[in-house]
C-alpha cells in the first residue's frame, strides 16, 4: 500500500471517529433532553401569567378557599394584591415558578377517575391556582390539587385542572405548594423602597444624621455639603440596608396601639426614603426587649425585627462617610 493509499484511509478513519464523538454527544443530548421533558405537567409559562392565588390551610390543615394570598407581577417584580396590598417575596414567587416548570411526576394512573377522595384529594379548594393568558388572548386557570401520600416511596397523590386524571409524584411538590402568608411576604424590610433612590434619610437616636438627595437635574446622591456619594459605595450600603429582614409581620390593629405607645419614645433608628417609582415613606424603629419593632408610618404597618439590624446601619453609614 502506498503512501497516498495510507493518508486517504487515515482521512477516513479520521473522519469516521469525528462522526462517531459527534453522533455520541448528540445521542447524550438527545437522552439528557428526553429526560428532562418526560412526564412534565402542563405548566402556564411564567411571562403568560397574570395572578396566582395560593390557598392556605386552616388549624386541621384543611385548605380554606377564605383563607388565601393573591400575587399579581408588577414590572419586574411581584406583589401581593389580597388579602392586603404590600409587597411579595420575589425569591420565593419566581422559585416556585422555576421549580413547577421542571417538576416531572412519576406515574400517571392509567384510568379516568370520578372519585378522587379515595387519594384524599378536594375538588373544593386547590392548593395553587394560576389565572394565564393563552396565546389567542383567552384567559385560563390552571389548579392543583394535592392529596394523600401514595404508598410506594416519598410520592403524593394529585390532579390537574379537575382532569379527571390522577398522578403520583415526588412529595417535594407538596413542600413547594405549602406557602404561608409570611412565606408570600417581602421580609427585606427596606428592600422596595431603596430602589431607585431619590432622598434617604438615617438617623439614629444618638443624633448622627445621614441625608442623600438626588438634585432635581442629577442623577447622583449628594449630602448636604454639595459631596456626591460613589456609585461603588451607595450599593454596598444598600446592600447591608436590603439585610434587614422582618422576623414577624404585625397585626393592622397593632400598628396604632404600638404607635400610641411609642408616642413620648425616641425612636432608636428612623428612615425617610423617597424613589423614583412615586413611593414616598417613614420608618420608625423601636427597642422592644430582645427585639425591635418597627412602624413604616405612611403604610400604617408594624412589624418586628432582630436586634442585628443595628450592626447592618452601622455598616451602611461606615461606606457613605
Amino acid at each position: 500500500m502506498n503512501h497516498r493509499s495510507w493518508l486517504i484511509l487515515s482521512c477516513m478513519a479520521l473522519a469516521l471517529m469525528t462522526l462517531i464523538a459527534y453522533w455520541d454527544e448528540w445521542q447524550t443530548e438527545q437522552e439528557v433532553y428526553e429526560k428532562a421533558s418526560k412526564n412534565r405537567i402542563d405548566f402556564p409559562n411564567k411571562a403568560q401569567i397574570k395572578h396566582l392565588t395560593f390557598y392556605h390551610r386552616d388549624d386541621k390543615l384543611r385548605l380554606n378557599a377564605e383563607r388565601f394570598t393573591k400575587v399579581v407581577p408588577n414590572s419586574k417584580s411581584w406583589e401581593i394584591s389580597a388579602p392586603l396590598r404590600t409587597f411579595a417575596d420575589d425569591r420565593v414567587i419566581d422559585t416556585f415558578l422555576d421549580h413547577m416548570e421542571k417538576y416531572q411526576y412519576e406515574k400517571e394512573l392509567d384510568k379516568d377517575f370520578s372519585e378522587f377522595n379515595v387519594f384524599g384529594i378536594d375538588l373544593k379548594c386547590p392548593d395553587v391556582e394560576i389565572a394565564y393568558e393563552k396565546p389567542n388572548g383567552e384567559l385560563a386557570r390552571w389548579r392543583i390539587f394535592v392529596g394523600q401520600d401514595a404508598p410506594v416511596g416519598y410520592m403524593v397523590y394529585f390532579t390537574l385542572n379537575s382532569m379527571r386524571k390522577v398522578y403520583i409524584g415526588s412529595k417535594h411538590l407538596s413542600l413547594m405548594l405549602k406557602k404561608s402568608p409570611f412565606d408570600l411576604r417581602e421580609k427585606r424590610l427596606l428592600r422596595p423602597w431603596l430602589r431607585g433612590i431619590e432622598e434617604l434619610v438615617i438617623e439614629k437616636d444618638t443624633k448622627e444624621v445621614l441625608h442623600l438627595r438626588k438634585p432635581p437635574n442629577g442623577n447622583d446622591l449628594v449630602m448636604p455639603s454639595g459631596q456626591l456619594v460613589a456609585l461603588e459605595k451607595m450599593e454596598k450600603a444598600r446592600e447591608e440596608l436590603e439585610k434587614i429582614s422582618v422576623t414577624e409581620f404585625l397585626l393592622s390593629e397593632s400598628f396604632q396601639e404600638i404607635k400610641d405607645q411609642m408616642v413620648h419614645t425616641q425612636p432608636k433608628l428612623s428612615f425617610i426614603i423617597k424613589n423614583t417609582f412615586s413611593m414616598e415613606t417613614t420608618f420608625h424603629i423601636y427597642p422592644n426587649g430582645g427585639e425591635f419593632v418597627a412602624l413604616n408610618l405612611v403604610k400604617g404597618e408594624a412589624f418586628k425585627l432582630p436586634l442585628g439590624l443595628v450592626r447592618y446601619v452601622d455598616n451602611s453609614l461606615a461606606y457613605l462617610k
